[in-house]
């Protein structure tokens, strides 16, 4: 469901010359990504393009500060951060997705609410057939600590393979939450018996604070996250100097980008 936060995922794609230059012009850009899911007329792109620049003065003003705030301490203090570092950094950045899924939501039970029957039917199967495709293959477990450190020594792979085996029941879970999540989207859409969404529903199906998720889904949430903190420090750990210096880059790089936009 968080494809459907598309606006939201443009804020967050925060890494490159080419990002930056989306995030400043995501108002002319959002019916670019709004169009893999639903056409929309013009006077909804003009409402689109004008709420999304919107999102993107408030996201400068108020989020980034934040994150460059964040990248900062990173840079001083990971050679030295603990599990208990760890897993506040985790919350903390989830808190700021949440932050964003927060201000977008209002706008985009709006632009729900401007789509017509035939509108609706296609975002839902759009959504629906991009849930279905599974796109992973073996090593992709491993993309995002090889983004972050290099090329990754067999004992690190170890470390990261065993995380990911352990993850297996969550990601079942999830993918039966999501599941669920999409049906109440589905029905918010065509349930309400008017023209406008069931905003109950769009809530429970877009979730738009952690403490509103399942009891069961915040508990295996807890596990993974107190997993993956462990998992961090152990590959702290075995890191060679080639690998502290390229993420120490890495983050530089992602500070520099955050200062331009």
């Amino acid at each position: 469901m968080k494809k459907l936060m598309a606006l939201a995922l443009c804020l967050l794609c925060l890494a490159g010359c080419s990002q930056r230059l989306a995030y400043n012009n995501l108002g002319w850009l959002a019916s670019y990504y709004i169009s893999d899911y639903v056409e929309l007329t013009d006077e909804q792109e003009e409402k689109l393009k004008a709420d999304v620049e919107s999102l993107v003065a408030w996201h400068r003003e108020s989020e980034l500060p934040k994150y460059k705030s964040h990248i900062q301490s990173l840079l001083k203090h990971w050679q030295t951060m603990t599990e208990s570092d760890m897993v506040h950094m985790v919350y903390t950045t989830r808190n700021y997705w949440y932050s964003v899924v927060e201000a977008v939501y209002p706008k985009l039970e709006t632009h729900l609410n401007s789509l017509n029957r035939e509108q609706r039917e296609m975002l839902i199967a759009n959504v629906e057939k991009e849930m279905l495709d599974d796109d992973w293959e073996e090593g992709d477990q491993f993309n995002r600590y090889e983004r972050w450190l290099g090329d990754l020594s067999d004992k690190q792979k170890r470390l990261i393979n065993e995380y990911y085996e352990q993850g297996e029941f969550a990601r079942q879970v999830w993918r039966a939450h999501e599941q669920r999540r999409f049906s109440q989207f589905n029905q918010a859409l065509f349930l309400s018996g008017t023209e406008q969404v069931s905003p109950e529903l769009l809530q429970k199906a877009v979730v738009t604070t952690p403490t509103a998720l399942p009891e069961r889904i915040l508990d295996i949430q807890a596990r993974r996250i107190k997993e993956y903190a462990s998992l961090a420090v152990k590959l702290k750990g075995t890191m060679s100097d080639k690998q502290k210096k390229h993420f120490k880059e890495e983050l530089e790089e992602l500070l520099e980008l955050l200062e331009s936009l």
